[in-house]
């Protein structure tokens, strides 16, 4: 499986992650590599399909936020390279959050850079975001981009009861930010796309959703892996006689 998962903060993207990770692993042979979310400064690190995740600690999210935009341009351009190197796809499945269209919406947002003025911290984002999905897609053509989104209201709602720690998007930006979502995922030269509205639906429909929608994107080998993953379940593998 090859997935990345966009959207505005509260509206599900890394809920929805760790369920299709859960999936993956009871349902495809072989294990899934980590998922990656590493764009919300200041959580740059880590591996969220950890409980609890291995976030960075206090002081180094303090650290990160000090940086300077020019930094953090770096940081986040660094990110973005390593992780569409070839040895990235020479694996059966590659799940990412955000990536390079969180960075390009959250960067002139937020984190000052991606504005005009000099070198980095003025280069177009749009620039970032076409390098790494040309070098991305030479390597996965199969890649899938899932746009998961919900009503503002579901998600003023949810940072009311479920408040993350160093919120990002304000709720006065919610609509904004999610138009900024839905604008980039038309415009990515990803060709499969899917849209997982989270708003009224619980994490299992959402997924079953996701799923529904992916499946014509399913390659042979993961339709394989399937197969030898129920087989194993039910001892049936490997073949005697």
């Amino acid at each position: 499986m090859r997935l990345i998962l966009i959207g505005c903060e509260y509206a599900g993207t890394t809920t929805l992650a760790r369920a299709v990770f859960g999936w993956v692993k009871a349902n495809l042979d072989g294990d899934m590599v980590p998922f990656h979310d590493h764009w919300k400064m200041p959580f740059t690190s880590g591996h969220q399909e950890h409980d609890p995740p291995l976030a960075p600690t206090v002081q180094e999210q303090e650290q990160v936020l000090a940086l300077s935009p020019k930094l953090k341009e770096m940081y986040n351009r660094y990110s973005l390279y390593y992780h569409i190197q070839p040895g990235s796809f020479r694996v059966p499945d590659f799940m990412a959050v955000g990536l390079h269209i969180e960075e390009a919406i959250y960067g002139p947002l937020y984190w000052g850079y991606g504005i005009k003025g000099p070198w980095p911290i003025g280069v177009e984002r749009r620039i970032i975001q076409d390098l790494v999905e040309k070098d991305m897609l030479a390597h996965a053509p199969d890649m899938v981009l899932a746009l998961v989104k919900a009503s503002p209201e579901v998600i003023a709602r949810r940072m009311t009861e479920n408040p993350h720690p160093r919120q990002l998007v304000p709720k006065e930006d919610v609509e904004m930010v999610s138009s900024r979502f839905e604008e980039e995922f038309e415009r990515s030269a990803i060709a499969n796309k899917l849209t997982v509205d989270t708003s009224s639906d619980t994490v299992d429909q959402s997924l079953a959703s996701l799923l529904k929608q992916y499946d014509p994107f399913l390659s042979d080998a993961d339709k394989l892996r399937i197969v030898v993953k129920k087989m194993k379940d039910r001892g049936e593998w490997p073949l005697l006689g």
